[in-house]
């Protein structure tokens, strides 16, 4: 495909949507765009597969997180690069299934089980090392609380969508409108309070270059908590309403 071809039909992967769920700051911010630039030179080449991506950004997150610990030198500003470069290749991934129509179930669930693998290492190192500098345990604690926070939302997400599909009553993705250039400032700077996954690396990412793991660790455990909470909430009123609906159209039927 020709260079200006391929440009506009990766061009999809930079769009904010409001009906989708890829609604992170950092995602938006950094993740989408590196991944596009990445993509423009990589989607044609046949050896690269949405696979391979997810393989590069395993490593880049493994080696990142490792880089993080005084037994593999405390490299923090190379650690901090790798760590936010994973999240160019976990973007890529997915955007070169949907560029090639070629993606997969197994894909889709190596992706996000890596994801979650991810959150549970990163967050662990960084409980490591913040209790080990200050000696206290809270800060291990703070960790645990912040990667089960994701996993529950990621969980709870899943497992809504599964009941809502043999429902029959998954949501209808729709086309949203053009957004204007304009207005892609104020959506994303908004989105940097919802403190998704991929925003984590954002913040990590700070934390590293600016000697503020702790900090990290109390927004996490301030954070991730109450994130959880409210998926639990939100997924919890969807599947209700599912069963609402089912009933309602047994009764329906059996008229």
């Amino acid at each position: 495909m020709a260079l200006a071809q391929r440009i506009e039909a990766l061009k999809g992967g930079l769009r904010i949507s409001n009906k989708g769920n890829n609604q992170d700051f950092w995602g938006i911010s950094w993740g989408r765009p590196s991944a596009f630039v990445l993509l423009i030179v990589l989607a044609d080449l046949r050896a690269i597969t949405p696979n391979l991506l997810t393989h590069c950004s395993n490593a880049l997150f493994l080696a990142g997180s490792l880089l993080i610990l005084p037994s593999f030198g405390s490299h923090w500003l190379l650690a901090a690069i790798l760590l936010n470069l994973s999240l160019s290749f976990d973007c890529a991934d997915g955007q070169l299934a949907r560029y090639r129509k070629a993606g997969s179930e197994l894909g889709s669930y190596y992706d996000k089980v890596s994801d979650a693998l991810s959150l549970v290492l990163l967050f662990s190192v960084l409980g490591w090392v913040v209790t080990e500098q200050s000696g206290e345990l809270k800060y291990f604690l703070f960790a645990t609380l912040a990667f089960s926070g994701q996993l529950v939302s990621g969980y709870a997400k899943w497992v809504c969508m599964t009941a809502l599909h043999r429902r029959g009553h998954a949501p209808i993705i729709e086309e949203d409108p053009v957004i204007p250039l304009w207005q892609y400032p104020p959506r994303i700077a908004l989105k940097v309070f919802r403190f998704a996954e991929p925003d984590l690396l954002f913040w990590v990412g700070l934390g590293l270059l600016f000697d503020k793991l702790d900090w990290v660790l109390w927004l996490a455990v301030l954070t991730q908590p109450p994130v959880a909470l409210a998926a639990l909430v939100y997924r919890t009123m969807q599947v209700a309403k599912s069963d609402t609906r089912f009933r309602s159209e047994q009764a329906k039927q059996s008229d």
